[in-house]
This record gives structure tokens, sequence and C-alpha cells, in this order.
């Protein structure tokens, strides 16, 4: 094998590393381009979630809330209900006593 031969099959060679080389980052650089469109994917996707989970904690506040202001209503109904019961049956208590009814 001569020199010039040995030359030849060298740049052949190198030719075909080259053609690798860019054969191969083209294709990482690809490959970069598809993982940091899917990242961004997943950080709207997760910021939707959050999102989500916010809106609904928020409306569990609210629901909970709202139970609350009605089982307050309710307490102070039924407390001004008792408070009226116990007025007018002592009024009536009165009225009996001063008839000489007498309660069984």
């Amino acid at each position: 094998m001569n020199f010039e031969q040995l030359s030849e099959e060298l740049s052949v060679e190198r030719q075909r590393l080259e053609t690798a080389l860019k054969t191969t980052q083209s294709s990482a650089e690809r490959r970069i381009e598809e993982v940091n469109t899917e990242n961004v994917q997943l950080n709207k996707t997760i910021a939707a979630l959050r999102e989500r989970s916010k809106i609904n904690g928020d409306a569990k506040v609210k629901a909970i809330e709202k139970e609350n202001k009605v089982c307050w209503y309710l307490v102070h109904f039924l407390f001004l209900l008792t408070t009226y019961e116990i007025h007018f049956l002592s009024k009536v208590a009165v009225y009996y006593l001063q008839f000489g009814f007498e309660f069984v």
C-alpha cells in the first residue's frame, strides 16, 4: 500500500465520519427540540392542574362557608323561636295564673 492509497482511504473515512457526525448532530438537535417542546407542554399542564386544584379548593372553602352561614342562621332562628316560645308561654302562664287555671 502506498502513500497515495492510504491518503485516499483516510480521506474517504474522514468524509464518512463527517457525514455520520452531521447526521448525529442533526438527530440530537431535533431530539433536543422535541424534548423542549414536550417540557413546555408539561409545564402548561402542571400550571393548569395547579389552577384547577386551587379553584376546586376555593370552591370547597366557599361551600363550607355557605354551609356554616346557613347553620348560623338556623341556630339563630331556633334561638329566636325558642326565646319567643318561652316568652309566649310565660305570658300564657301569667294569664292562666291570673284566672286561676291549674297546670296539669
